[in-house]
Formats: structure tokens, C-alpha cells, sequence
């Protein structure tokens, strides 16, 4: 068996761990916000005042389900019945809407449970305002710990989300739904990750060092023989 030079695993290690750093590290200037305290109150921000790159942290209580999703396919073919992400419609507390995009399963169920109480509650309230009865109102109690960063809505789900609100809600979508989304993104953890994109990023310029060294040693090496 051919032996793998000492050059070639350094430098697919450089390779593998500065491709690592640069993902991890690719939201720096979110943690930069967050350290800085510079974080957007989800439930009172002024309708299409959100910018992308803002950080947003608020508690959700009306949400009307999911518009789009994302899942694994295989030559076009779904593989999964899973989806892999989905963008729900967030009813916010300046009365715009907007999508929110999270690939975490344990919030498509808080997410799924609050649609049903927001469904409810808007039933209730139509039965309320047709007898003047409000005692029968059956207002929502589940609420989301909203954290994430302000993102542009991809063309394809801006579609999706166009097509679902005129045909359930009416024809002011561009007077009511926001143009952006947010990404869904754990604040506590973001430390943790550039701690990571840190330490990858100099295992990545230690090996990227050896691996000249090694290169030009089997130069030497080369020309010695020679």
C-alpha cells in the first residue's frame, strides 16, 4: 500500500479545518451584536423596520402556521416525510406579519401548538363579536422564546408566502408582511461556536505551517538525491 505523504495530510487537514472555521466563524458579526447588547425587541419593533443582519429576541404568541418548508430529496424525490425546515407566519405585535424559519423540531411542535390556539382564539372572537358576549373569548396561552437573526426571504418562499396570505388573508400582502424573515439561532450558543471557529481556525494555520514545512523538506529531500 502506498504511503500517504506527510505533506498531502497536512494539507487536506488545512483544508478541513479552515473550511470548518469559516462556517462557524461566518456569524461573528452576530455575536458581536449580541455581546454588545445590540439586540432588536421583537415585540416593539415598528412595522418594516427590520434590516437584515439585525439580532431579535421577543416572545411570539400568535402564529398561523407553517407557509413553506424544506426537505431531503434524492434525484427530485422526497426522501423523508420530515421536513428539514419550515417558515412559519408570525402575527406581530404591530399587526404585519412575518416569516420565521427554524429547522429545530422542538419548535415546529411550540409552533404548531400556538397556531391551534391562535385558530382558536380567532374563531371565539368572531363568535364574541356576533352575540357582544367577550366572556367566551378563548385567548391564547402559549407563548415562544423568540431568538434569531433578521435574513432576505429567499424568491421561491417570498412566492409561497405571497401566494398563501392573498388567498387566506387578502390583496395588501406588500402593506402588511414584512419583506424579511428571521433565522432562527440560539443566542446562548453562539459563544460556544466561535470559540470553536477559533480553535479550528489555528489547528487549520498550524497544519497549514507543517505542510510547507513537509513540502519543502521532501524538496530538499529531492534535490539531495538527485
Amino acid at each position: 500500500m502506498k504511503k500517504v505523504s506527510k505533506t498531502k495530510t497536512f494539507g487536506i487537514l488545512t483544508l478541513l479545518f479552515l473550511v470548518i472555521a469559516v462556517v462557524w466563524l461566518s456569524d461573528f458579526p452576530t455575536y458581536w451584536k449580541v455581546k454588545q447588547g445590540n439586540i432588536v425587541d421583537y415585540n416593539a419593533v415598528e412595522a418594516f423596520t427590520l434590516k437584515k443582519g439585525d439580532v431579535v429576541e421577543g416572545t411570539v404568541d400568535m402564529v398561523l402556521g407553517a407557509t413553506a418548508e424544506e426537505y431531503s430529496t434524492q434525484f427530485g424525490i422526497r426522501t423523508s416525510d420530515d421536513s428539514t425546515k419550515l417558515f412559519y407566519v408570525l402575527w406581530m405585535d404591530n399587526d404585519n406579519f412575518i416569516l420565521y424559519e427554524t429547522a429545530n423540531k422542538s419548535v415546529y411542535d411550540t409552533m404548531d401548538t400556538i397556531t391551534d390556539e391562535t385558530f382558536a382564539y380567532l374563531d371565539s372572537l368572531s363568535v364574541a363579536e356576533e352575540s357582544g358576549d367577550y366572556e367566551d373569548l378563548v385567548v391564547p396561552t402559549t407563548t415562544y422564546h423568540l431568538e434569531g437573526v433578521v435574513e432576505k426571504v429567499p424568491a421561491e418562499i417570498q412566492q409561497y408566502f405571497r401566494e398563501w396570505y392573498e388567498e387566506g388573508i387578502g390583496d395588501d400582502f406588500d402593506a402588511r408582511c414584512e419583506p424579511v424573515l428571521i433565522r432562527h439561532m440560539d443566542l446562548e450558543r453562539i459563544s460556544t461556536l466561535m470559540i470553536c471557529g477559533i480553535v479550528f481556525a489555528v489547528l487549520g494555520i498550524v497544519c497549514g505551517i507543517l505542510t510547507l514545512v513537509f513540502w519543502r523538506k521532501s524538496k530538499q529531500d529531492a534535490t539531495s538525491e538527485w
